[in-house]
């Protein structure tokens, strides 16, 4: 058995417990029968086993790692013959036992009380992914800098975050750009037969038809597992363990192929600009948060290409579709999508794109550079902060609208600009960004160097 799960299960598990939390769930439940009848009883379980396992399991899920970095045990444990797969999974089921054993207890009720077996199957999936979500997050900080136990409230947040963003953000992110279009091939039987399934907006990924609580759920159990595996790949970082299995760019193209689903409209016809737009939103989020160093920066300026940051990698498949974009791909079902941006996103606006991408990934690892750490891409989040957000502003206030594109792409329908402003722009400031910081990384180098003469 795997020797972390099993320590953890012995610490997490006592008998204490065992008769504890039954004992507890108990009373709940008899209060809320005595109270609101037996109706009321499914609902009870499910927001009880969401108060478990999501406000309480994330929190031990965040605390697996950093708890053992503020206890110092942690240098002890990467010092073991413990593989990353065996860490990851002993401290995402092992250290999240007692929440796990609540959430099971949770589900039983539910099912027992006449609840619908898939939101027992959702409570499941919701605890699953905030744990993974949590526990990434905590080693992202662990890389960035974060050793205190205070940096656990960032990861637990974004545990229920995720769980948050799948019923809030996802499903009407994803309706909003692959609703079932009225011209659509498809029979209309099916079309409302889609949508009465649960009352929610039926759409299409590859032809398949689904509701937005079914791909609620799909997404959850998808990127549960990638989360997990995200795990582990981190880890093996930490433990000093060659990566096997290039997981970062299998992730990425995953991404692609995921939201590049939800273009296809009438079963014929697919556009790629979600998925060019989706592969933006991760490079951004990368640079923000990959581990940064002076030696990396060098090799890459040096031409040594073996190990490619992943904001830098995630930026060459943007460009990659950005190419594809720019030779008409999917341009006939960007007019059919039912999304504005699709309609006014040409290929300009997609190299733009990249290039101001590549702009501010530069400008992140130099504000990084020089700050270090946690510290460095919170300096990094108030500087892209002022570029997209207070600059704009300050530029619409005073009237100044057709500076705009000096700071972020435009789509072409709304101000027009020049190709070669809407190009030149983003290049200029990428290639004198890219300058800066190849020569901070160098000037270490130069003044440790010995004086001739």
């Amino acid at each position: 058995m795997n020797p972390e799960l099993l320590r953890n299960l012995w610490l997490e598990i006592t008998p204490q417990r065992l008769v504890a939390m039954p004992a507890v769930l108990f009373l709940i439940m008899s209060a809320v029968l005595i109270s609101n009848g037996r109706l009321a009883l499914p609902d009870a379980a499910l927001w009880t086993g969401l108060a478990i396992g999501v406000v309480w399991g994330a929190r031990q899920a965040a605390g697996a790692v950093m708890g053992e970095v503020a206890a110092r045990t942690w240098d002890s444990q990467r010092a073991s013959a413990l593989t990353p797969a065996q860490m990851a999974l002993g401290k995402l089921f092992g250290a999240t036992a007692f929440a796990w054993y609540g959430v099971l207890l949770c589900a039983l009720i539910h099912l027992g009380a006449g609840g619908p077996p898939m939101e027992t199957a959702w409570l499941i999936l919701r605890t699953g992914l905030s744990h993974g979500v949590a526990l990434f997050a905590s080693l992202v900080l662990l890389g960035l800098g974060g050793r205190s136990l205070v940096m656990t409230s960032l990861p637990h947040l974004a545990g229920i975050v995720s769980v948050m963003a799948a019923d809030v953000i996802i499903v009407p992110l994803i309706a909003s750009v692959s609703t079932i279009p009225q011209s659509s091939t498809i029979p209309q039987s099916v079309v409302e037969g889609i949508g009465a399934a649960a009352s929610t907006t039926g759409f299409f990924w590859f032809g398949l038809a689904f509701t937005s609580r079914g791909t609620a759920r799909l997404s959850a159990a998808l990127f549960w597992g990638w989360s997990v595996v995200g795990c582990i790949a981190l880890l093996r970082g930490e433990l000093n363990v060659p990566r096997r299995v290039p997981a970062w760019p299998l992730f990425l193209g995953f991404v692609a192929l995921y939201t590049a689903g939800f273009g296809w409209n009438d079963g014929s016809r697919v556009t790629i600009t979600p998925a060019f737009l989706a592969l933006c939103l991760v490079t951004g989020v990368a640079a923000l948060l990959e581990p940064k160093s002076r030696t990396e920066i060098r090799r890459l300026l040096a031409g040594a290409f073996g190990a490619i940051p992943p904001s830098l990698q995630a930026l060459l498949a943007a460009t990659v579709l950005a190419i594809a974009l720019g030779a008409g791909v999917g341009a006939d079902a960007a007019r059919v999508a039912r999304l504005e941006i699709l309609h006014a996103f040409g290929a300009v606006q997609a190299f733009a794109t990249v290039l101001f991408l590549a702009r501010d990934v530069a400008l992140v690892r130099l504000v990084s550079l020089r700050r270090g750490g946690l510290r460095g891409a919170v300096a990094a989040i108030v500087w892209i902060a002022v570029l997209y957000g207070i600059l704009p502003a300050v530029l619409a206030g005073a009237g100044a609208e057709a500076a705009l594109v000096l700071l972020h792409p435009m789509p072409s329908e709304e101000r027009p600009a020049s190709a070669a402003l809407s190009l030149g722009a983003p290049a200029a400031q990428a290639v004198l960004l890219w300058a800066l910081l190849a020569r901070a990384v160098r000037r270490p180098a130069a003044v440790a160097a010995p004086r001739r003469g």
